[in-house]
């Protein structure tokens, strides 16, 4: 499986991405640091043959406070360019007793594109978290996002210009 981590600073400038550093093998963060989101694609079959995309996104609730992460996906067929836009919404309701809340689902395309000739280009617009009253912020400056038997994985980010979540005192 092949592990992105794209970690994003904002420009005082125009442009939203001033700096972004990509690594390869974000395992041992993740291992280290429960709290960093994680989503994961992995490629899957319906049963009437055609490509499907099973998502697993995962974050340590209790200590982000992370509720949603908004944002727009588009599914690409490589050599056509057919395409299907779809919004994407990950919630994070509940947690485990380690504090950690899954979500997951299947995300069916009106393609006949095979999973290795798809593109999978998304945009994280803004993430909500607790206490917030549904505020649109930022989200966490680190986000993995992985998956494996796709074309291309891409992911962008237009919620660097968001106001900074700030935990509430306690």
């Amino acid at each position: 499986m092949t592990h992105l981590k794209m970690t994003c600073a904002a420009s005082v400038a125009m442009i939203a991405i001033a700096a972004c550093t990509t690594e390869t093998s974000a395992e041992a963060e993740t291992a280290t640091n429960p709290s960093v989101p994680t989503i994961t694609l992995t490629a899957g079959t319906s049963s009437d043959g055609f490509c499907q995309v099973e998502e697993l996104a995962e974050v340590h609730r209790t200590s982000t406070q992370l509720f949603n992460i908004f944002g727009d996906a588009k599914y690409v067929d490589m050599d056509t360019g057919e395409t299907t836009r779809i919004p994407l919404q990950y919630v994070f309701r509940g947690w485990d007793d380690e504090g950690m809340s899954r979500t997951n689902g299947i995300v069916g395309i009106n393609s006949e594109t095979s999973c290795d000739r798809l593109s999978i280009q998304t945009e994280i617009r803004y993430c909500v978290y607790d206490y917030t009253g549904g505020e649109e912020q930022r989200c966490p400056d680190t986000l993995i996002y992985d998956g494996e038997g796709f074309g291309e994985i891409v992911l962008t980010r237009g919620d660097l210009d968001r106001p900074v979540y700030e935990p509430p005192a306690e």
